[in-house]
């Protein structure tokens, strides 16, 4: 009976009846914890089955002690190596890296794919899971060549083992295109993005986690393609259909929000947009804690805004704050942190602490020009920034320099 409970638990996750799974997986572990002879593969698999769901659900921190005694369990069952320990070990690294912890998931993963690459071989859709799971990570990171080669070695697989047509090939297509969105292959992201879009469609139906989150990845697409009012719509349809999905307090919703906003502001509609970041804000705190990166991120989106509406000390205390949390998270030289500073320097000019500011923005610039993960946003921004400055201290030729610069331009040296 738990058994089956347990199977009935993996078939309502995968439609996305997170309520449903959990009361399932619930009566299922209570079963198996009852039963005599303590420890056993089935009571692991369910564990193990209950954590993902909680981190489909955003529940990070209550995934993780779920995680652990899986790993434990079949470490003591089955010894180091072997499939069911490699399932452990992944979802393990992802729920750490969800919550903010970026130095142990990478060699997590790399233990994970080493066991099943001996145990299964190639080809083996868990391989290929495991595979696109630490491309993911690592592009992340920053590590965007070995990220790219693994995405499209794990799609390679899926379509062997898979066909044309599954949620996993789907999938797989989001992540390829993620990675050719990251180079600036914007037309090639585009039609595999679409495509993505169409199959989890077509499979999962139109109203899915999955569906949400290939819209969000398109909006995004489109608004770097100029878009900007087709991203709007595309990102509000990806929010609306996360909230009637998971409800109003759950990282994806955050995120939505975030995206919103940040092209409203870009219009210049902050009314609109700083409201929705502070709520953004208020909800990523609480479901991630104050110290994640994506805290940092809606930090760095509302000082941007209050620069822009002239309230410089709020401004230059947020992105302070998001600086260092993205220092602490990432390092100094990532272009999440680079951004933040960039963000201060621009409070910092509206202050009038010109120096402080301009030390700031050219660091900032060097670090954004230089990481092929940088949003071109962020180096544009960035650019007008310095200007900015540079006006406004009385360098005119300097201020006329970086705004003319193009994107592949170097920023040279102040004059």
């Amino acid at each position: 009976m738990a058994r089956t409970l347990f199977r009935l638990g993996e078939v309502l996750t995968l439609n996305a009846a997170y309520a449903d799974a959990e009361a399932v997986f619930h009566e299922a572990l209570d079963m198996q914890r009852a039963l005599p002879g303590g420890d056993h593969a089935d009571l692991a698999d369910t564990l193990n089955a209950l954590a993902d769901l909680l981190g489909r659900k955003g529940d990070y921190t209550a995934a993780e002690p779920l995680f652990r005694e899986a790993l434990d369990m079949r470490r003591s069952l089955f010894g180091q190596r072997h499939p069911e320990v490699a399932e452990s070990l992944d979802g393990l690294a992802l729920n750490l890296f969800d919550q903010g912890n970026y130095d142990d998931p990478v060699p997590l993963l790399r233990e994970a794919v080493d066991i099943r690459r001996e145990l299964q071989g190639d080809p083996h859709p868990d391989l290929a899971d495991v595979l696109n799971n630490l491309a993911f990570v690592l592009g992340e990171l920053g590590e965007y060549e070995e990220s790219a080669h693994l995405f499209s070695e794990s799609l390679a697989m899926k379509r062997r083992i898979l066909g044309a047509a599954h949620p996993e090939i789907a999938m797989g297509l989001n992540n390829v295109a993620f990675a050719l969105h990251d180079q600036g292959d914007l037309d090639g992201a585009e039609a595999m993005y679409r495509e993505a879009l169409a199959m989890q469609r077509q499979i999962l139906g139109e109203e899915h986690p999955e569906v949400a989150n290939s819209l969000n990845n398109l909006a995004f697409l489109l608004h770097d393609k100029g878009e900007q009012a087709a991203a709007i719509e595309m990102s509000r349809q990806s929010l609306a259909m996360y909230r009637r999905l998971l409800g109003d307090t759950h990282p994806s919703v955050a995120q939505g929000m975030n995206n919103v906003a940040m092209w409203l502001a870009e219009d210049g509609d902050y009314t609109a947009a700083e409201p929705m970041l502070r709520e953004a804000l208020q909800l990523r705190s609480g479901l991630l804690g104050e110290e994640h990166i994506d805290v940092a991120g809606s930090l760095i989106l509302l000082a941007d805004l209050l620069v822009n509406t002239k309230r410089f000390e709020e401004a230059r205390e947020l992105a302070e704050r998001a600086r260092m949390i993205n220092t602490a998270a990432l390092s100094e030289s990532h272009w999440r942190t680079a951004g933040a500073a960039s963000v201060e320097g621009a409070a910092l000019t509206g202050l009038r602490r010109y120096d402080e500011a301009e030390v700031l923005l050219l660091k900032s610039l060097d670090v954004l020009t230089n990481d092929p993960g940088t949003l071109p946003a962020f180096i544009r921004d960035t650019r007008r920034r310095l200007a900015d400055l540079y006006r406004e201290t009385g360098r005119p030729n300097d201020a006329a320099r970086y705004l003319a610069m193009k994107s592949d331009d170097s920023p040279g040296d102040s004059e």
